[in-house]
């Protein structure tokens, strides 16, 4: 029985253990991270939305039938948080939207987020750009799920981990005003998202509050409905008290929307009868203010004084017992771009001012009250304080070069040092010394006074170099003051013998040898202790019989960051290679997992070199492409190029992480340039696949890539290319010309292309971004992706509209593959996938696609289309295999406009002979660019240097009389007799280049003539917010900086020769650059005060108008005739100008100096009219009242002007008519006529016509008579005649129309297909329930309803109108076998006129579908 008990004592215990072991588990696996376990359990802590306002826990559900709705605010921006467990590895989290339109999970701009349990590590998913926010809009229930996934690539997510949650936004307060009964403001502070605390001692206030999202809310107040932004009296003897005595007054936002998408909010404004706003005085220690306007910031005391000088504000506060008072001084340059900031420390009620710098500086002191938790605060008066430059003061070191090694005999070896003045208008000098001691004093001047000095080379040994920075500063009287006392530390430079590193001297005739690992290692250490070995040459020269060089396994690419930075500092933080490295043919050989050869560089050179490696970790040569703004990290003092490549091969057999050969991405002007390279046959770009912006020669391309070939195969997520993955920076150039790629690209994500996987996405940031110009090429392989397939381009996915300066093309390419998408009803193209938009500066032309290739057009889809003779169906030529062999498409690739000619016909398709080809050509000399009218064109001292794919170049020179080749070049755009900037066109072969001659009247043609200047500022705000609003021309809100003035001048004046002399005669002072062209106003200065490009936002800058229209030119291109009205003028958003949807930014859009042109004057001599078209824009208006109008502002231009009076006179016209067409009118209610006045006065002195004013709304006729008395009432140069719109229809009818349009406008429609049994498809109007109301209240109301229907073979675009019923349905008896057919019915609303009153959008509708089958 013992021993019995014994053995069920030991099997218990035994049993416990187990027990506690499988009990333990979970938490082990959790501590381990193994894989297996962790699919098991949950990955995600939690999640919550935040913005810099407002947060808000997200509760996470695993079915999406069970998912919990998170309510968050619709102030701010809106970012998602998701926080992992304790523990885990790296795993990514994937956030999709639900589509109700589609019915799935949409993933557009969302990507994988990097999840990482290390420290307090989470992901953060952005809900801000334009093609997201949609996801978290105001109005709408949004569902989201979010997945993980244990690699970025895969498509697998982790078992478990799949997570739901539903998202509505609260309807809030974008802001509280208040006024007392005198309407003085009162202080309004907001104490917590839902409190607000006004003090005021009065019986009455009047509350302004405004609705964050006006078109979902309405607002309540004390329970009575209050306009959103319009003022409201509040009797505060009739509000409720609190237990404190404060009167409370309820405001509540109401949610308006459709029910259970969205949520109202209810605040509480407390008013203090008490006030406990502090009342705050400023006094002054030993010297104090004088009374002065300084015109910045409202300061309206000043203080000049002496450096050192003893200086203290101090404020005397007063408030009601009980107070808790706090304080804090604030500081504020008087100069440009200056911003208010906290002075640490200063939270004393008396602060005492340094005075040791010259310049202008402001203080001022914030004063908070604390009462009961409730804030109230009060800011004293502002004091700018003026520190004369009595004497100057010791110059700060900003920047020094550190200690570095030289070669002997290396040239260009440089060290530097920046200096900065502390003294406002200080200037800085430099003088350099060469030391053989560790010292600042005994050392040898050297030449120069610059920032930077020249290393001597030509010794072996240590010296040692410093330099004395000065500071200059003008005193009052005139004369100058100069410090010297700033004195950097010596820099080390250690100059050693070349012998002990290479053989050679490093100069391009004879370069450094490198003839093994330990020569490259040598070239890494001298350029990791700071010389990037510019203008310095290197030639591979190894002593293996293959003529190879092995990289160690441990190596560590070429280039590094300095010590103590992060990241690159846009050049400032990087230690780069800039040498020339001539490879000789020989092979650098790479270790299996081993780095490529290079990480960072800066105007390098590399050629002529193979590279070998099973598996590259990491792109094939340069690891990483960076925004590099030079030493300084300053763009405005240089950028540099990034490296040109040519004549590398990667080798067979090779594997690379990322690009083939250069990866990353940088500046726009950080240039690449990669010429003769291949990346031969069974090479892999990408063999993890989990790259984006992948390409088998570079990631991103800001540049070019000439006369190279690929058979790789490539893989990557988004942006996959088979030369290129995408453009890069949105500015930069982007070409890929003469190329070839006949190897594989397989896309786990968006845009794939056999040239480049995408252009410039720049997320809505860069709506007008250059496109890419892809010419020459060939691509015979598989091009896979999941959406935007192209055989050429995967698409241009950023660009709205595409000016004249970003022009590009994508002409003269073949493509002979497939191409394919993974996504149902994925968006492929033969030649591009997908385009944003199309106008007529991109160029799409003379491209060919083998019919077999899996897409019907060229162009899969276009969005937006500006060109209306555009069609998506000819943007290819579809050709047979047979045609591609039979030299067919060779004739037409050869022949077509811009082509190479160096098309021979393959063995299966067309390719590029072995002959070099000319493909750009660059201007330099001494040649005439400006002319006289009459004078004929002139090119003498022209020297033409042409470029050839092979990399070697031509020159020509113009007045060679031995070089006949001059005759093949073409000039074309040059007019002698038209007085303007003229853009010239320089043609050789199929090269083009442009550059710009200006022609003035000649001395016979000049004449005085006089215009009128006008300059309009702005304030300096910022971005544009709710409170702020939006400062434009158009809403006529902006400051008068220059009232207007009668300016006299010449007919060869421009509008650049007329604002610089306003502004000098103002004191007004200006930034210009030469930008996209021509002369570019980046800002202007007026009392200190600061506004240039961007100031106020990223549509802000400075633009100007002639004649009430913007110009289409810069200002140093558009010359005035005369009388002109001329508007200088600043805008928060050019965008939001009237008439600038058609507008081009200086340099671009029409030819430079192009007049205004003379559109449709005509005269009838039978009937003695002259008639002529007006030009109109319609824009809204607020009237006295506060309501709006829509008026149709009418002008006639003045090329029109001056015609108009010539032909009336000439063929003595009775009667001038001006026509403004009703299509141009709209739905406008009034049309405002605008006419120069001395264009009325030229009617009345030299014709006897009459004007008549033809509008929509009637007519109006003025005889001679009336002519002169109202050019004599006339108080301006303008004279605008108002014309009103017939009377508006009755109040009921009216209210029916309004009705139906909102009806209309709400309706959400579905179309339905079927076969019949003729095989013939019927559409229908699905039979909804709400739709059915709606139609019936339509006819209710006195409606007719018919239905339209339309077809496309698009679902996105491209829909035709094929009948109109009156009943919803349709059956479509013809088609083509096989096709794909998308069908869609508008809803068309008439009155009992049969005038059509409404009417639904087609995006109202979701799309029908049903292939056809009948043979016809």
């Amino acid at each position: 029985m013992n021993t019995q008990v014994s053995y069920f004592k030991k099997a218990l215990v035994v049993l416990m253990a187990v027990m506690m072991v499988f009990t333990m588990m979970p938490s082990m696996a959790w501590a381990d991270g193994e894989a297996e376990n962790q699919a098991e359990v949950s990955v995600i802590k939690s999640a919550d939305l935040f913005s810099a306002t407002a947060q808000a826990d997200v509760e996470l559900s695993q079915t999406a039938e069970t998912a919990k709705t998170c309510t968050y605010p619709d102030t701010g921006l809106v970012n998602l948080r998701v926080y992992p467990q304790k523990g885990y590895e790296l795993y990514w989290v994937k956030v999709s939207h639900y589509n109700r339109t589609t019915g799935k999970w949409d993933t557009n701009a969302m990507f994988k987020k990097a999840l990482s349990a290390s420290g307090s590590s989470y992901a953060t998913i952005s809900f801000s750009t334009p093609t997201v926010k949609k996801f978290v809009a105001v109005g709408e229930r949004h569902k989201f799920k979010i997945e993980v996934y244990k690699e970025k690539n895969s498509n697998t997510p982790v078992e478990n981990n799949t997570y739901y949650f539903d998202l509505i936004r609260s309807v809030g307060l974008a802001s509280v005003v208040a006024t007392d009964a005198d309407n003085q403001s009162l202080s309004v502070t907001k104490n917590d998202d839902r409190n607000y605390a006004i003090a005021c001692s009065g019986d009455a206030i009047k509350l302004t509050c405004k609705a964050a999202s006006p078109n979902y809310a309405k607002i309540k107040i004390n329970g009575e409905e209050a306009e959103s932004g319009a003022a409201k009296e509040i009797d505060l003897t009739k509000c409720e008290s609190d237990e404190n005595g404060q009167k409370k007054i309820k405001v509540e936002v109401i949610y308006t929307g459709e029910a259970n998408t969205g949520k109202s909010t209810e605040y509480a404004i407390l008013v203090n009868k008490v006030d406990y706003t502090p009342k705050v005085t400023t006094s002054y220690g030993k010297i104090v203010p004088e009374e002065k306007d300084i015109g910045f910031g409202g300061v309206k005391k000043e203080i000049t004084c002496d450096k050192d000088a003893e200086i203290s504000m101090t404020v005397e506060v007063t408030a009601p017992e009980g107070s808790a008072l706090t304080y804090q001084w604030y500081s504020q340059e008087h100069r440009s771009n200056s911003t208010e900031k906290q002075i640490d420390g200063a939270t004393q009620n008396s602060y005492h001012i340094p005075t040791k710098y010259a310049g202008g500086t402001i203080y001022f002191c914030i004063v908070t009250n604390t009462v009961n938790g409730r804030k109230f605060t009060a800011e004293s008066e502002k004091c700018c304080v003026e520190v004369k430059p009595t004497y100057a003061s010791p110059a700060l070191i900003e920047y020094m070069s550190e200690d570095g090694t030289a070669l002997q005999h290396q040239a260009d070896y440089k060290i530097r040092v920046k200096g900065k003045s502390p003294d406002f208008g200080g200037v800085i000098t430099y003088k350099w010394y060469k030391n053989d001691k560790k010292e600042t004093v005994g050392g040898i001047a050297l030449e120069g006074n610059g920032a930077s000095a020249a290393v001597d080379t030509s010794s072996v040994g240590t010296y040692y170099y410093y330099c004395v920075i000065s500071n200059t500063v003008t005193k009052e009287d005139g004369t100058t003051d100069t410090n010297s006392d700033t004195i950097c530390d010596p820099i080390t430079i250690e100059i050693k013998d070349v012998a002990f590193y290479f053989d050679g001297k490093g100069t391009e005739k004879e370069p450094f040898l490198i003839k093994s690992a330990d020569d490259l290692k040598k070239i890494k250490e001298i350029v990791e202790n700071g010389n990037s070995l510019s203008n310095t040459y290197f030639k591979l020269e190894p002593e293996t019989e293959d003529r190879s060089i092995t990289m160690p396994n441990d190596w560590e690419p070429i280039g590094k960051l300095k010590a103590g930075f992060a990241d690159t500092e846009q050049g400032i933080g990087v230690l780069p290679f800039s040498g020339h490295l001539n490879g000789n043919d020989c092979t650098i050989v790479i270790p299996s997992g081993g780095k490529p050869l290079f990480r960072y560089v800066r105007d390098a050179f590399v050629g002529n070199l193979k590279i070998y490696g099973e598996k590259i970790d990491g792109a094939g040569l340069i690891d990483e492409y960076f925004v590099d703004y030079g030493l300084d990290g300053n763009y405005s003092t240089g950028v540099p190029d990034a490296v040109t490549i040519d004549r590398v091969t990667l080798v067979s057999g090779s594997s690379t992480k990322k690009s083939g050969l250069i990866h990353g991405n940088a500046s726009g002007k950080n240039i690449i340039k990669i010429t003769n390279s291949i990346v031969e046959e069974n090479v892999t770009v990408g063999y993890d696949k989990s790259v984006s912006a992948i390409g088998s020669f570079a990631g991103c391309l800001n540049g070019e890539i000439i006369n190279c070939k690929s058979a790789a195969k490539v893989y990557g997520i988004d942006c996959v290319g088979g030369i290129a993955g995408e453009k890069g920076q949105s500015m930069g150039p982007c070409s890929v010309l003469n190329c070839q790629f006949t190897g594989e690209i397989h896309a786990s994500g968006n845009y794939s292309g056999g040239m480049i996987g995408s252009g410039y996405n720049g997320l809505g940031t860069a709506p007008n971004t250059p496109v890419v110009t892809i010419q020459n090429c060939v691509v015979s392989g598989i091009i896979e992706g999941k959406n935007c397939v192209g055989g050429i381009l995967g698409g241009e996915p950023g660009c709205e509209d595409c000016y004249a300066n970003g022009a590009g093309s994508v002409t003269n390419n073949v493509f002979c593959g497939t191409v394919s998408g993974t996504e149902e009803n994925a968006i492929v193209g033969a030649i591009i996938g997908f385009m944003k938009s199309y106008n007529t500066n991109q160029t799409i032309d003379s491209n060919y696609f083998i019919e077999s290739c899996g897409a019907a057009n060229g162009i899969g889809e276009v969005e937006i289309i500006h060109d209306a003779d555009f069609d998506i169906t000819k943007t290819g030529s579809s050709v047979t295999a047979a045609e591609l062999k039979d030299e067919t498409v060779v004739s037409k690739l050869n022949n077509a406009a811009g082509s190479y000619k160096n098309w021979i016909q393959g063995a299966e398709y067309p390719t590029h002979s072995d002959k070099a080809v000319l493909y750009a050509i660059e201007l330099s000399g001494n040649y005439p660019i400006k002319y006289e009218t009459g004078q004929k064109f002139d090119a003498t001292g022209m020297v033409i240097t042409g470029y050839y794919s092979d990399g070697t170049t031509t020159t020509i020179r113009q007045g060679d009389e031995n070089d006949k080749r001059f005759k093949d070049v073409k000039f074309t755009g040059f007019n002698s007799n038209k007085r303007g900037v003229q853009t010239i066109t320089v043609t050789y072969g199929i090269a083009k280049t442009t550059y710009d001659v200006t022609v003035l009247y000649n001395s016979s043609q000049i004449k005085d003539v006089f215009v009128y200047f006008t300059l309009l500022g702005d304030t300096k705000h910022g971005e544009p917010t709710e409170v702020t609003g939006t400062h434009t021309l158009k809403d006529n809100n902006l400051d008068e900086w220059v009232g207007r003035t009668k300016v006299s001048i010449n007919n060869n004046t421009t509008v650049y020769d007329v604002m610089e002399k306003m502004l000098k005669a103002n004191d007004i002072t200006w930034e210009e650059s030469n930008k996209l062209g021509t002369v570019y106003i980046e800002s202007l200065t007026r009392n200190d005060v600061t506004l240039g490009e961007f100031t106020n936002g990223r549509n802000s800058g400075w633009m100007y108008t002639i004649n009430g229209k913007h110009s289409k030119l810069g200002v140093a291109q558009q010359f005035l005739s005369g009388n002109e009205e001329i508007i200088f003028h600043y805008t928060d958003d050019w965008y939001k100008e009237s008439d600038t949807t058609d507008w081009i930014t200086p340099g671009g859009g029409i030819a430079a100096g192009e007049v205004e042109e003379v559109k449709d004057v005509t005269t009838d001599t039978k009937t003695g009219t002259t008639t002529a078209p007006t030009e109109v824009k319609v824009s809204e208006k607020t009237n006295a009242d506060s309501t709006k109008t829509k008026v149709a502002d009418v002008k006639v231009s003045t090329g029109n002007q001056k015609e108009i009076l010539k032909q009336a006179k000439e063929k003595k016209s009775n009667e001038i008519i001006l026509v403004v067409p009703s299509k141009e009118v709209g739905d406008a209610a009034k049309a405002d006529v605008t006419l120069e006045k001395s264009f009325i006065d030229s009617i009345v002195k030299e014709t006897n016509a009459k004007l008549t004013i033809k509008t929509p709304f009637g007519d109006k006729t003025y005889t001679q008579e009336e002519l002169k008395a109202m050019s004599e009432a006339a108080t301006g140069s303008t004279i605008t005649v108002a014309i009103e719109k017939a009377e508006a229809p009755t109040d009921d009818s009216a209210a029916n129309i309004a009705k139906a349009k909102s009806i209309t406008k709400d309706l959400k429609l579905v179309a339905r297909s079927s076969k019949t049994a003729k095989k013939n498809i019927k559409a229908v109007l699905k039979n909804d329930a709400k739709v059915k109301a709606s139609i019936k209240e339509l006819k209710d109301l006195g409606f007719t309803v018919k239905y339209r229907f339309y077809r496309s073979t698009k679902k996105a675009a491209s829909y035709k109108s094929t009948v109109t019923k009156k009943t919803a349905a349709y059956t479509n008896t013809s088609g083509k076998k096989g096709t794909k057919y998308f069908y869609k019915v508008q809803v068309r609303v008439y009155d009992e006129n049969g005038k059509l009153v409404a009417k639904t959008a087609l995006k109202q509708c979701k799309y029908a579908t049903r292939t056809w089958s009948k043979a016809k």
